[in-house]
């Protein structure tokens, strides 16, 4: 009898031909390892999606080394992970690096919505790819210093103070625009006037109303007591014009004219002080006499406020700006 033997193949858990395919990679970044996946890396970078395209590659490398900076590296790795992009505003130069690398890594997405955050940074109201194409080179930019102080937001300016509050005259109006649904307007009697430190800015579509005037009023409800007309209609008011009593008063922006007085009457080598216009009242003949609103006591009665000209002071020196012929320089 003869004896038969089988010949049993021996299979090997890997077969020579095929390849270990596996999404983990680690990347040595001037020194410092990242462990993460490649297709973390090839979705948000076309540096790395060249890199490692099967093209290229037929299997992703265990472990791949870049001669770049590993911190900013670190900040744009977790953006490819979560999406989110996190600078400090207090660390400008971090903030450089990491567009920089992002540049080189090919990471279009964030360097889109850098551009977009920083051309809307300076007013603009349009699309954000309409503001990706206005931005230009992104290279250019950082170059330049234009990046990355633009992509934070500006600070936000001080609360305004008050810094004089006067009685208004009595008779005095003032008019009050704002926007809902429509354009509307409505007319209130002035409790008094409010001088602010700086100029109150409305914004009505693309136009600025700027004045640094403003007026105490009562609104409705009555008990919610008295707001100032630049607050009227909280973010929908878009203007509002004082109506004094008296007929011809214009307020005009600060820095076009200016007052000058002496600091010594008898010695005008101590020189003069300056001081800004705000307000010209229109007198016959269509000329102009600078004003400046001045509280007057009455003995026993309110105190009220009238119109002075800025030239009747006695050490008055002259006015500097606006065109000849348009002001007239004495009361």
């Amino acid at each position: 009898m003869s004896s038969s033997s089988r010949k049993r193949r021996l299979v090997s858990p890997q077969q020579p031909d095929e390849k270990r395919r596996t999404d983990r990679i680690v990347v040595d970044v001037g020194g410092t390892r990242f462990t993460t996946s490649a297709s973390t890396l090839t979705a948000g970078s076309e540096y790395f999606e060249r890199l490692l395209s099967p093209r290229w590659c037929a299997e992703p490398p265990e472990e791949l080394f870049l001669d770049r900076d590993p911190e900013p590296f670190a900040i744009l790795l977790t953006y490819m992970r979560t999406g989110l992009l996190e600078l400090s505003k207090d660390n400008q130069s971090m903030a450089r690096r990491v567009m920089i690398e992002a540049e080189f890594l090919g990471m279009v997405g964030l360097i889109d919505s850098v551009k977009a955050k920083a051309i809307k940074n300076t007013g603009w109201e349009g699309t954000e790819p309409d503001a990706v194409k206005c931005f230009g080179s992104f290279d250019a930019a950082i170059r330049n210093g234009i990046l990355p102080a633009s992509f934070f937001p500006p600070p936000l300016p001080p609360p305004r103070k008050i810094v004089q509050i006067l009685p208004a005259p009595p008779g005095t109006r003032v008019e009050i625009h704002w926007r809902d649904d429509g354009e509307y307007s409505e007319w209130f009697d002035v409790l008094c006037l409010v001088l602010h430190d700086r100029p109150v800015r409305l914004k009505d579509g693309n136009y600025y109303f700027e004045s640094a005037l403003d007026a105490y009023i009562q609104h409705e409800p009555p008990e919610a007591g008295p707001v100032l007309a630049s607050d009227a209609y909280n973010d929908q008011t878009t203007a509002y014009k004082i109506h004094p009593p008296e007929h011809g008063i214009t307020e005009i922006p600060q820095g076009v004219l200016e007052a000058q007085y002496w600091l010594d009457m008898d010695d005008h080598s101590k020189g003069y002080e300056t001081y800004p216009v705000r307000m010209l009242k229109r007198g016959q003949h269509g000329k102009l006499t600078p004003v400046e609103l001045e509280q007057k006591d009455n003995t026993g009665r309110r105190p009220t406020v009238q119109w002075k000209a800025l030239a009747s002071f006695v050490n008055f020196k002259g006015f500097t700006g606006g065109r000849d012929g348009e002001v007239e320089k004495a009361d």
